[in-house]
């Protein structure tokens, strides 16, 4: 039990994020499982912030693990971008996603795959199902 939880309990209260709170709405439905925030962002009809990632790798050798740390930040923008056709395209999330990589050397495609992929079957399945339960869709 967190801090928060257990000192509201010691005064016989409910915790302010206790499930009997109706916090909890039941499971995420399959479409939304495991999307990546890239695939998310392909989604939505309106974006208010643009995404800067800067990684860096601690290793300057060859032969080492490649292994990334690093930060996004969101900034706001003055502009709310509508989508008046979904999925973006690549040319649409160009002004809006930046990655800066900090490193020795040139970065193999093969290690980026993973971390800021779009899948195409995803996010497909995701649009279907907000199209047909989100009336905003």
């Amino acid at each position: 039990v967190c801090e928060e939880c257990d000192s509201a309990l010691h005064r016989n209260q409910l915790p302010r994020f206790a499930l009997a709170n109706d916090l909890y709405r039941g499971s995420l439905p399959d479409e939304f499982c495991d999307l990546t925030w890239v695939e998310e962002m392909m989604c939505a009809i309106y974006r208010t912030t643009a995404h800067v990632t800067r990684l860096y790798s601690t290793s300057s050798k060859p032969s080492d693990p490649l292994v990334f740390h690093g930060n996004t930040c969101a900034h706001d923008m003055n502009v709310v971008s509508t989508a008046t056709v979904l999925p973006r395209t690549p040319a649409d999330i160009l002004g809006q996603l930046s990655v800066v990589f900090v490193g020795p050397g040139p970065l193999k495609k093969h290690a980026l795959r993973s971390m800021f992929r779009i899948r195409k079957d995803k996010v497909r399945r995701f649009l279907v199902w907000l199209k047909k339960n989100n009336r905003l869709y």
